[in-house]
């Protein structure tokens, strides 16, 4: 943390499940954690995730639909605010699969 700091690179940690223990459990089960950046400052993570998405709310980040993100997504991708796309979704998530694994290769040349 203090070492991505002294390199210009401050990090503000944001808890999965907003401190409550039992939250925490719940929500990193349904990939509270399993958050894909889209570009600096706007992330896409499941909307399920309740006490992580007011955690990220209380944080400067605010919360929109990915229908609303796609027809603003040229103009909000370049206005510097903070963003999270919450994503409705439960079938990916029984397979263990959230926002950033999904955007993993399947294959990468050697």
């Amino acid at each position: 943390h203090d070492v991505l700091a002294e390199r210009g690179h401050p990090m503000q940690f944001i808890a999965c499940g907003d401190g409550d223990p039992n939250a925490a459990i719940r929500e990193q089960w349904t990939d509270g954690a399993n958050a894909f950046c889209l570009a600096p400052g706007c992330i896409v993570l499941y909307g399920r995730n309740r006490h992580t998405l007011r955690a990220l709310n209380r944080a400067g980040f605010e919360i929109t639909t990915p229908a609303d993100f796609e027809r603003n997504a040229e103009l909000w991708l370049q206005d510097g605010r903070r963003r999270v796309v919450a994503l409705d979704g439960f079938e990916l998530s029984r397979g263990r699969g959230g926002p950033r694994c999904l955007t993993l290769p399947i294959r990468r040349d050697a």
